[in-house]
């Protein structure tokens, strides 16, 4: 199906919708038609297409948007990248994917919380357990003076004193 005419910006914010519902078919439509890959949608916090999709665990769609130039670290106006919103929500396999493609483990949002302290705010385990298997920061402190094992105690994720995950795992994508 073609996509109609439309000028630039109403085609990225059709592609900032399309990745939010997960429609791969359409984002790479949109694309390909010319919308802008990295607009940020002032509608939604700012979030551009890459986050949207990442919040809502949309694998696929993330892959096309990263295959066609969206910028990892980009950020939404509390500074959450792609990382951040995925690690939060606990969508794992998204988590994996985006550090599998270089995204900034340690990249701070509002309040200088790290994606391993989002992960331990949501109470997601698995998501913490990688994060921390890849060389997550355990020590690192978020404005509040807080460390990740702060949220894990107080979100009930049992956060591990070790990882269960091999050492050296993360380097050779073995989880």
């Amino acid at each position: 199906m073609a996509i109609p005419a439309m000028d630039v910006y109403a085609m990225s914010s059709a592609l900032w919708e399309a990745a939010k519902a997960g429609n791969t078919a359409k984002a790479s439509r949109l694309i390909d038609a010319g919308a802008l890959v990295n607009r940020n949608n002032a509608a939604e916090d700012g979030s551009t297409a890459l986050s949207a999709a990442a919040l809502n665990g949309h694998r696929d769609t993330v892959e096309l948007l990263l295959d066609r130039g969206a910028d990892l670290e980009a950020k939404v106006e509390d500074g959450s990248t792609a990382l951040s919103v995925a690690a939060l929500n606990g969508h794992r396999n998204m988590v994996e994917l985006l550090l599998d493609r270089g995204a900034d483990l340690e990249a701070k949002v509002e309040g200088g919380l790290t994606a391993l302290m989002r992960a331990a705010k949501g109470g997601h385990r698995d998501t913490v357990e990688l994060v921390v298997a890849c060389g997550a920061n355990v020590e690192a402190q978020c404005s509040a003076g807080k460390v990740a094992l702060d949220f894990c105690a107080a979100n009930a994720c049992a956060c591990p004193a070790t990882p269960p995950i091999r050492p050296g795992a993360c380097d050779r994508r073995e989880w």
